[in-house]
């Protein structure tokens, strides 16, 4: 096969570099410019290298370096790239998977002065462009305005390299960008003093694991007493090597602070720091699962998960540690198991879609066969958001509404029966399957973030009745409440702060926070909580980074 069979033609291209230094970067930000992207020519001609000795396969990594910012505008510096394994790449794709996050990590650690400031891919042919996978990988792990996509063409000339950024909810293309030249035995500590001093910067902004990255998860206001009754014991605190040490910083903050309110924050944060727990302390690594899948439903050993933003979806065999594409006509929006063990898909055409039970081993061995069924659902009131599936009814939550509709399987297919509906309690509310808690056949509860207030309900006759409403504690009354499910522990609820999602398990009955687990701010920016599920075992599961992980 050549170039033509593809729709394309590859032509050698020479791209002219820059042979001067950039402009200082204190020109930049006095031109009032929004952004400019500065990539050293070590990490360019690295990168070019990386992709040109591997012409038929694509490679990847990360981007480290720095960035500034002034008001809304950013400078990225990057100053190095750091190539990652992947064990799922091939001709037409990168994945970053469990292997690339373990090398990540490792590298990052013998690079105190720097963080991640994007991500980098090779495309086999053609100019560089960024595709439906780049654009999902880019918005579900770079979601900083100033982190940056780089994609590099291989080839024997021209190995050019672009560069993308999120602009206004849009991924654009950095259509310029300056390389900085090295020197020859010019010292990259002093070169990057010169740079700060140039941007009119006194002390480098270098990313440490200080106690100040943990406060802001503990909901701590920058402005009020405790952050004034703390500053002169943390200014000269470099990082805390565990939650004593954070405990000790306040009681000295505490001991030293004359301020009632202040202590009374001191007293509270002090609680909340003896519930925190590492995300990797109470989680064990699964299998990896891929980039794009944001959403999921466990049932045994069986995954089903997917994109809200595409069609695609994967079955995962979690013992035997396999992942199966498989593809369907329209948009997914909800993934839930039926108590037989299928798997049914809500799709945005008001399909529903019931998996089969498949033998993993008879797939491996190549037969493909994949048999489902499917019905339309009727019209609804407002779009539909989330499906849940018991043994007798299929339930959906739309916007403002809720359906319980009875079905019927049969060698003919699925049969709905009338549904009945009601509006919801109140807005924003989820749909948690009992997981077994209850009946074996019960329905599922609601469950919602009701203006700081965490409340619950169960269906009874023909409305929703509500079971119990506990205040949250601080920060969590502020958060948006993502996803929820239960298990003999309690509730897992996944909440947003920000752009950051935050996982804390509440006692079932008391709703008191039993922890909250935390990951470093270079990690959580790599690796978001996209999901979290039980299994109806009693088992939670959760995706972090394209890895499925266990609780």
């Amino acid at each position: 096969m050549d170039d033509t069979d593809l729709g394309f033609t590859v032509s050698p291209v020479r791209r002219e570099l820059p042979q001067d230094h950039p402009a200082e970067p204190a020109e930049f930000f006095a031109s009032g410019a929004e952004f400019q992207l500065v990539v050293a020519e070590r990490a360019l001609n690295g990168m070019r290298r990386q992709a040109g000795n591997s012409p038929d396969k694509e490679i990847g990594g990360i981007l480290v370096g720095r960035h500034y910012r002034v008001a809304d505008r950013f400078l990225v510096a990057v100053e190095d790239h750091v190539a990652v394994p992947s064990r799922s790449s091939g001709i037409i794709h990168f994945e970053f998977d469990e292997s690339s996050i373990q090398a990540i990590h490792q590298r990052l650690d013998d690079r105190p002065d720097q963080y991640v400031v994007g991500l980098y891919h090779s495309h086999v042919g053609g100019v560089p462009f960024m595709s439906v996978m780049d654009d999902d990988l880019h918005r579900g792990h770079l979601r900083q305005p100033w982190h940056v996509s780089c994609v590099v063409s291989a080839g024997s000339w021209g190995r050019t390299a672009g560069f993308w950024r999120m602009q206004h909810g849009k991924l654009v293309e950095i259509t310029k960008y300056a390389v900085a030249m090295s020197e020859p035995g010019d010292d990259p500590e002093e070169r990057h003093l010169r740079f700060l001093t140039a941007c009119g910067v006194n002390e480098p902004t270098i990313l440490r694991p200080r106690i100040a990255s943990v406060l802001p998860a503990l909901g701590i206001d920058d402005s009020g007493p405790l952050a004034e009754a703390i500053a002169g014991v943390a200014g000269t605190w470099e990082h805390a090597e565990g939650m004593a040490d954070v405990l000790f910083l306040i009681s000295v903050a505490k001991a030293a602070s004359a301020d009632p309110d202040a202590v009374a924050e001191l007293d509270a944060m002090a609680r909340r720091v003896q519930q925190l727990r590492l995300f990797e302390d109470i989680v064990t690594p699964v299998m990896p699962t891929g980039v794009f899948n944001e959403r999921m439903s466990v049932q045994g050993d069986e995954c089903y998960a997917y994109s809200v933003r595409s069609s695609r979806l994967a079955r995962l065999d979690i013992d035997k540690g396999v992942a199966i594409p498989v593809r369907v006509v329209s948009k997914s929006i909800s993934v839930a198991h039926a108590p037989d063990g299928h798997a049914w898909v809500l799709t945005a055409s008001r399909r529903l879609i019931r998996m089969p039970v498949l033998d993993t081993t008879r797939w491996l061995n190549g037969d493909h066969t994949f048999q489902v069924a499917a019905v339309e659902l009727p019209k609804m009131p407002s779009r539909l958001q989330q499906l849940v599936v018991t043994g007798t009814h299929v339930w959906l939550r739309a916007v403002a509404e809720w359906h319980r509709i009875p079905y019927r399987i049969s060698e003919d297919g699925i049969t709905l029966e009338p549904a009945e509906s009601g509006p919801l309690p109140v807005s924003d509310c989820l749909l948690v399957p009992s997981n077994g808690l209850e009946a074996p056949d019960a329905g599922p509860l609601l469950i919602a973030n009701d203006g700081g207030v965490l409340t619950t309900w169960t269906m009874e006759g023909s409305s929703w009745a509500q079971t119990q409403a506990d205040p949250l504690p601080s920060p969590w009354r502020d958060h948006e409440l993502l996803q929820a499910c239960c298990n003999g522990l309690g509730w897992y609820l996944l909440f947003r702060e920000g752009i950051r999602e935050r996982l804390c398990l509440f006692d079932r009955d008391s709703r008191q926070l039993i922890y909250h687990a935390i990951r470093p701010p270079e990690d959580e920016i790599l690796m978001p909580i996209t999901a979290i599920c039980g299994n109806g075992a009693g088992q939670v599961f959760a995706q972090a980074g394209g890895v499925l992980y266990r609780a």
